[in-house]
């Protein structure tokens, strides 16, 4: 034995080891992050809200075209149907009908009977008001629906007199 030498050997770690250590901390830091990400998803930003607000103003807006211009207006419990001025260039009136009371409770819109577009929903409750003048004609279409979420929609809608026939 040499006299300066300790009697214990200094231990370092091995590059094994190391690297093993190094691949476990990884593995650890990236399930967090993921975790972290999962979490983050979870939580409601409000962009939805925004989103389905977007959706109700233009369901309302395209509602609110079709029904100034309407010749006439049936309304219903569940649904409003309009005749409106040819649009497909069959020289006969069309007919636009939106619905909210089917199985799914969505506002749907139905041209001449066919190509269903869903507009915005679920909807609780729905109702049109209709006034009318002296004459007997519609004047003026209040729809008040209320959305699934407790959130009301309404649109107050002037009919113009110059599209009667």
């Amino acid at each position: 034995m040499r006299s300066g030498q300790a009697s214990h050997p200094r231990r370092a770690f091995t590059l094994v080891e190391t690297v093993t250590s190094m691949a476990i901390s990884s593995i650890l830091l990236l399930a967090m992050g993921s975790t972290i990400v999962v979490a983050a998803r979870a939580v409601p930003s409000g962009d939805e809200t925004v989103i389905r607000e977007g959706a109700v103003e233009r369901g309302l807006a395209v509602m609110e075209s079709d029904i100034e211009i309407a010749t006439a207006i049936t309304s219903g419990p569940g649904g409003i149907e309009l005749a409106v001025p040819d649009r497909d260039g069959d020289r006969t009136p069309d007919t636009i009908t939106y619905e909210w009371d089917k199985g799914d409770r969505m506002v749907t819109r139905y041209r001449n009977g066919q190509a269903a577009e869903e507009l915005f929903g679920p909807v609780l409750f729905g109702n049109v008001v209709r006034s009318t003048g002296d004459d007997g004609e519609t004047t003026q279409v209040i729809v008040v629906l209320l959305l699934a979420d407790h959130t009301p929609a309404a649109r107050v809608i002037n009919v113009r007199m110059l599209n009667r026939p």
